[in-house]
């Protein structure tokens, strides 16, 4: 695929949505033309929906295109398809923060919230739910809970992953003036 012209890469979408796969599949792909060409993103859109119609049922379909639904800057769309996806598997982490991030591009930071705790409540131990917590409560000037939830994430980052809550704590202290912190 990586080496797929767009011409093929299309040829080659149409060719999986007409096929029986599992829902699954249709998420990993959709994620891959996505990742090798935003360009592309109709092409991930197709098979988003392909996941949908072979598979109505099934919370990684609607979770599939939620995301894609993400990647495009489409937040309302998103967040109807992670909603559906929370009605069919409400123990998915992953679910609730993409929904979280939904919600929090569209400017609702009360709703966001909830749904990042729901995350650290199933997934405790992942940095990125974390330091999007923190990131919701900075817009909300929740300032004492934004910085633990940073602090939170910098220590549960891998060394290599380590700039990204570090960053965002420093730029949070920048903010409230804490400079002698940042």
């Amino acid at each position: 695929l990586g080496k797929s012209s767009s011409v093929n890469l299309s040829s080659y979408v149409s060719s999986l949505t007409q096929s029986s796969h599992s829902a699954e599949f249709y998420q990993r792909a959709a994620k891959l033309v996505i990742y090798l060409n935003r360009e592309n993103s109709e092409l991930a859109i197709k098979l988003a929906n392909a996941a949908v119609l072979q598979h109505p049922d099934d919370a990684v379909s609607y979770r599939a295109r939620g995301d894609v639904w993400l990647e495009v800057d489409e937040n309302q769309l998103a967040q109807k398809d992670l909603e559906r996806a929370i009605k069919l598997d409400d123990k998915n982490a992953e679910t609730y923060y993409n929904y979280a991030q939904a919600l929090r591009n569209q400017l609702k930071y009360q709703d966001a919230l909830p749904n990042l705790d729901k995350a650290i409540a199933i997934a405790p131990l992942t940095f990125r739910y974390h330091d999007a917590q923190g990131q919701v409560l900075k817009l909300l000037r929740r300032d004492v809970q934004a910085e633990a939830a940073f602090k939170k994430a910098l220590t549960l980052a891998p060394p290599h992953e380590h700039w990204l809550p570090r960053s965002h704590l420093a730029n949070f202290y920048e903010q409230t003036k804490a400079l002698d912190k940042a």
